[in-house]
């Protein structure tokens, strides 16, 4: 997340879900995994399914970003892949501001 983003036409990213779409090998090194550097390295092991949802945003207050929620990967061990994706959700709806040429 970057600060930039708080003037994109759809507004700040408000909440990000990350849903894993496959299993990858955990043991020993985390990877595969993601993690919140500024939360005490917490890190959520992948499994095929599981989603992990968190905000992007302080409390009531929309355009304050909260720089705990910055997120970082784990490395795959060598010959295996991670799949997963992300969804971001923002405070306005970018179609609409698309279709009028601002996006």
């Amino acid at each position: 997340f970057e600060l930039n983003e708080l003037w994109t036409p759809a507004g700040p990213r408000v909440l990000s879900l990350f849903v894993f779409l496959s299993d990858a090998n955990t043991e020993g090194t985390g990877g595969g995994s993601i993690g919140f550097p500024n939360l005490d390295w917490l890190y959520v092991k992948p499994r095929k399914g599981m989603a992990v949802l968190w905000p992007n945003v302080h409390g009531e207050n929309l355009y304050d970003v909260d720089m705990r929620m910055d997120v970082e990967h784990f490395p795959v061990e060598k010959d295996e892949q991670m799949i997963g994706g992300y969804f971001h959700f923002r405070l306005f709806d970018w179609a609409d501001a698309d279709s009028r040429d601002c996006a």
